[in-house]
């Protein structure tokens, strides 16, 4: 019978233990001593290498004096009980210590230099990194973690075990900055990420991480995980060779040289797959309090020299209470008064006594340089907020009207002093990173671009969205997420849950109102995407009154903060440019212009219906500009009923080519069924054209009829004519109508009040964090 072959990693049970707790338990030195020094003596005698993960802080501890003297007590008490009771094993653990001359350090970099074992170091506390709220935390554990290992392992690290195997998008920026080349992560993780191959026994981020899949429960992976926490790793290995498994070295070269897929790793941790939370709730609620501790390091300040020291202790009680946390799920009350006393100290003088006390209760040794990271900056209530916008459309990705909203917003918040940073998807030709007008813009996305799925696809964007999300908290100080509408949902409330900052949504359209109620399974899990995002909003923006009672339907409680702000325009960027003139297959046409979305619920059916009353007697045409699903539909229906020569679908336009045919038109026709605004119609009163609009949504707020243009009943051909012809009689009207539109623009919809408006709402959600102590 063929043999089946394993690597193994063998998970110590130092990866949750502090030095403190060992001493306090000699019952956890045992443990140690069963499991490591048997796994020495296994090395020394066999060829096979297992991978051996250890917390580097107890590493470093066995090599002190006071851990041998502890250890060796240790022995002689268990070796006189045995001669009584003749139990377990402990003379040969005994003689194991003295052959290793009890250096148990040394023993293992031994090993891992004749390549009979590789020790993979664990973080110095078993706490997950998803859920530290700060780059500054994950580096520091990252940091101290390898200082320690590379203190007694001649052989730099290549790889790291993070708490729980937790992951999620972003982590993998931090390891590679630390030159690491591995880590483990989850089945689940393993099995729900985006990758290129299924077959894959690796995965490997776009940042070129490795991630390894691990499962303590299956041998199904060609790398089993022995739990050393639960079981005795040497028994188990035992187990496993009588089991007729053999064992193979594990060589991290040639895990990493396996088949690896490309992959954008989603969130997941050990359990995670049988329903286990990674953190109880109580745990959960707990740890907002230290996440004040961590951003109170982050941003202290050391005007002293002596100030290092307090600096670092600092560190180790922020450690400690973590720590503490985890294992006993509570927060260690002596270690929270002892931080917040040190915080408070302008000198070291002040409190020398208990300084020197809390250094010497944690055996927590940290390498700390006197100078903080360069990338920090310390937060002032004064400064302008720094947003982060979130928008699956933005130029020269543009699809609708979102696109343009969120560039002008953006750059009129810039040239009020506000930081604005857009997470936007990414767009052939465009730079993954610009600064457009002194806006930040990253653009990222799935790597299959193009879903038949589109809600799987809407999840991968998100996903990539969070990964470059968790690389620009690394260097950015973020007050406030604001979101566009439910395609980033996922994305915002993962910022706004992990790092604890306020979440502002604009609503530009519902599926409802698109389509006039709710009727698909495709359509129902888009309305609950956008009730989800709502609910969780701090604040919401909506274009216009009308959208009020379609927003109730998403979140139907008086409570909800709604604010209307209006899109606007750039009165400036609607000219006549002459290098663009106009199609001469239109000189000389007496035509009405529109353009919008080739989708139902911009009505282009009522144009061609109306054009089959009208243009053949009065010789109109109807310019149609704007792509979209039913743009080749149209195109045939307008064949179809002879009207080649009356109604042109022009497909996609630039903003020139745009403005050109805006300029030449009669008046401009809106004739949505579902309009919650209508920046178009906007931009047709910035070229001082009159407006025909269909009484919905916002255009029949936006367009008081006789006054900037005339309205009709949406859908209703006859009331369009009638529209057409009280225009198409009078030039005069025209131009009225056309100035007054002009001047509403100018009064009402200038960016530089929609963004006075927007700033004053950023604002009023960071101070309210502020004050409620959310934000230090």
């Amino acid at each position: 019978m063929e043999k089946k072959s394993l690597s193994l990693l063998v998970l110590s049970n130092t990866i949750s233990r502090f030095p403190s707790d060992l001493k306090k338990n000699t019952d956890f030195i045992y443990q140690l001593m069963d499991e490591c020094l048997l796994l020495i003596q296994r090395g020394r005698k066999e060829s096979a290498g297992i991978a051996y993960v250890m917390n580097p802080l107890v590493v470093d501890w066995l090599s002190t004096e006071e851990a041998k003297v502890q250890i060796e007590r240790l022995f002689m008490v268990s070796m006189q009980e045995n001669r009584i009771k003749k139990q377990e094993n402990i003379e040969e653990l005994y003689t194991i210590w003295m052959k290793i001359n009890c250096d148990i350090p040394s023993a293992l970099n031994k090993l891992q230099e004749d390549k009979k074992m590789t020790v993979i170091p664990s973080l110095l506390v078993n706490f997950p990194v998803t859920h530290l709220i700060t780059g500054w935390a994950i580096e520091m554990l990252l940091t101290q973690s390898l200082y320690l290992y590379n203190k007694h392992f001649e052989k730099q690290a290549r790889g790291i075990w993070l708490p729980h195997c937790a992951y999620s998008p972003g982590i993998d920026l931090f390891l590679k900055e630390q030159g690491l080349d591995y880590t483990f992560v989850s089945h689940t993780t393993y099995e729900y990420s985006e990758k290129d191959d299924r077959r894959s026994a690796v995965l490997r981020t776009p940042r070129g991480l490795s991630l390894i899949p691990v499962d303590i429960r299956t041998k199904d992976f060609h790398m089993h995980t022995v739990d050393g926490l639960s079981s005795r790793a040497d028994e188990l290995i035992e187990e496993l060779i009588d089991k007729g498994y053999s064992i193979e070295p594990f060589i991290e070269q040639t895990m990493l040289n396996q088949q690896d897929s490309l992959t954008r790793a989603g969130f997941g941790y050990l359990g995670m797959d049988e329903g286990k939370a990674i953190l109880s709730d109580g745990v959960l609620v707990l740890m907002r309090e230290l996440h004040t501790l961590e951003q109170k390091i982050k941003e202290w300040k050391t005007p002293q020299k002596s100030q290092p020291r307090v600096y670092k202790q600092l560190i180790r009680e922020w450690m400690a209470c973590l720590h503490y946390l985890i294992t006993y799920e509570e927060l260690d009350s002596t270690c929270l008064q002892a931080f917040m006393e040190l915080s408070q100290q302008k000198q070291i003088s002040e409190n020398i006594h208990l300084l020197e006390y809390r250094e010497g209760l944690e055996y927590l040794p940290l390498q700390i340089g006197e100078s903080r990271p360069s990338e920090e900056k310390v937060l002032s209530p004064n400064r302008q907020p720094t947003v982060l916008m979130l928008s699956w459309e933005y130029p020269p990705n543009i699809v609708g009207g979102l696109s343009r909203h969120v560039h002008d917003l953006s750059k009129s918040l810039v040239k009020k002093g506000c930081r604005v940073i857009v997470v936007t998807a990414s767009a052939e030709s465009a730079p993954e990173f610009e600064e457009d007008e002194g806006v930040q813009v990253y653009r990222t996305g799935p790597l299959h671009p193009i879903e038949e799925d589109f809600l799987h696809w809407v999840m991968q964007l998100n996903l990539s969205f969070i990964e470059k999300t968790a690389e620009i908290f690394v260097k950015e100080n973020i007050d406030l997420v604001h979101a566009h509408d439910w395609i980033v949902g996922k994305a915002a409330e993962m910022v706004k849950r992990h790092y604890h900052i306020p979440l502002l949504t604009t609503i530009h359209a519902t599926e409802s109102g698109r389509n006039q109620g709710i009727f698909t399974e495709l359509q129902k899990r888009i309305h609950e995407e956008e009730k989800n995002l709502v609910a969780l909003s701090d604040q919401v923006i909506i274009c216009s009154d009308h959208m009020k009672e379609e927003l109730l339907q998403l979140e139907p409680k008086d409570q909800l903060p709604i604010s209307v702000i209006p899109n606007g325009v750039y009165l400036n960027s609607v000219f006549q440019d002459d290098r663009y003139p106009l199609n001469e297959a239109l000189l000389g046409k007496n035509y009405y212009f529109s353009i919008g979305r080739t989708v139902h619920e911009k009505g282009f059916e009522t144009i061609i219906e109306t054009s089959l009353l009208i243009s053949k007697e009065k010789n109109i045409h109807f310019v149609i500009a704007g792509k979209g699903p039913l743009l080749e539909e149209y195109r045939r229906r307008v064949k179809e009923k002879g009207l080649d020569d009356f109604v042109h679908f022009v497909g996609y336009v630039s903003d020139a080519e745009r403005n050109t045919l805006l300029f030449h038109s009669e008046a401009v026709i809106f004739p949505s069924i579902y309009e919650p605004f209508g920046i178009v119609a906007l931009e047709a009163m910035a070229a001082r054209k009159a407006v025909i609009a269909s009484k919905t949504g916002g255009l029949k707020s936006l367009v008081e009829h006789g006054n900037a243009g005339l309205l009709f009943d949406p859908g209703n051909a006859e009331s369009l004519k009638s529209c057409i012809l009280e225009l198409n009689q009078s030039n005069s009207l025209k131009t009225k109508m056309g100035d007054n539109g002009y001047k509403m623009a100018e009064m009402m919809f200038s960016w530089e009040r929609i963004s006075k408006q927007t700033m004053e709402i950023y604002e009023e959600l960071t101070l309210q964090h502020r004050v409620e102590g959310s934000l230090l």
